[in-house]
C-alpha cells in the first residue's frame, strides 16, 4: 500500500506508522521520520508536518485506513494508524 501512496514525505510518515499498526507513535518520532534525512529543515516544520499528516490521512482513507491523533502530556500528540473497514489489515 505505502509504495503507491502520495509524496515521499507522506510515505515516510506512513512507513513509521505501519511499523506499529494500532499502537501510538509520538509526533516527534514522526517528525524525525519526515525530516531526519534533511540537512536543512523547513522554516515551519510543525506546519509542514501537520499538512503532510492531513494529506496522508486523506490518501489512505480509500484503502480503508485512517490516522487518529490524541493529545499526550506536555503539548505533544501521539498518532495511530488503524483500519476503518473489516479486512483492511
Amino acid at each position: 500500500m505505502i509504495a503507491s501512496i502520495g509524496s515521499f514525505q507522506q510515505r515516510a510518515i506512513l512507513k513509521a506508522l505501519t511499523k506499529k499498526v494500532g499502537q501510538p507513535v509520538g509526533g516527534e518520532e514522526l517528525m524525525t521520520a519526515l525530516f531526519g534525512f534533511r540537512k536543512v529543515k523547513p522554516k515551519y516544520p510543525r506546519s509542514v508536518f501537520q499538512q503532510t499528516m492531513a494529506d496522508a490521512r486523506q490518501k489512505i482513507e480509500e484503502f480503508g485506513w485512517t490516522i487518529v491523533a490524541k493529545r499526550a502530556g506536555r503539548g505533544g500528540s501521539v498518532y495511530r494508524i488503524i483500519p476503518t473497514v473489516a479486512g483492511a489489515v
